[in-house]
């Protein structure tokens, strides 16, 4: 897609959030993007339907987005995030990366340092938006 940025963002429980928008919205305003939306299953429900609880965070975050004017696809990726964007990352078809995480207290994807691994992946920094998990109505 000529002129579009096709961002990768790697999120679950703050898929969602209002901060995500935000940075979403704002990088927006630099010119158009295609955003996929990456969350991995959820580890601590990994047994009991994980991809499940993933889903109802991608499914509220891609609503919110669409309605922003941005365009959205989600998947649910491997449970372990940096392997789910091991699965996913392509240079030919993302030209960024953004990692929402909770914050730093609550946050396994910070203890697991989660941006800095995927930066040395990819070869390109990665932008880090620190979100707070939203009660869907």
């Amino acid at each position: 897609m000529p002129g579009i940025a096709r961002v990768l963002v790697v999120a679950n429980r703050t898929a969602d959030s209002e901060e995500l928008l935000a940075a979403l919205v704002e990088r927006k305003k630099q010119g158009d993007i295609s955003v996929t939306l990456v969350a991995p299953a959820r580890w601590e429900e990994a047994v009991h339907n994980g991809q499940q609880a993933a889903l109802k965070h991608l499914q509220f975050a891609t609503g919110r987005l669409r309605e922003a004017g941005i365009e959205a696809e989600a998947l649910v990726g491997n449970a372990d995030p940096f392997t789910a964007v091991e699965q996913i990352w392509d240079p030919k078809r993302f030209d960024e990366v953004i990692v929402a995480t909770l914050p730093e207290h609550l946050s396994h994807w910070l203890r697991l340092d989660l941006t800095s691994r995927v930066e040395r992946l990819i070869g390109r920094p990665v932008q880090h938006v620190i979100g707070h998990e939203r009660v869907p109505t």
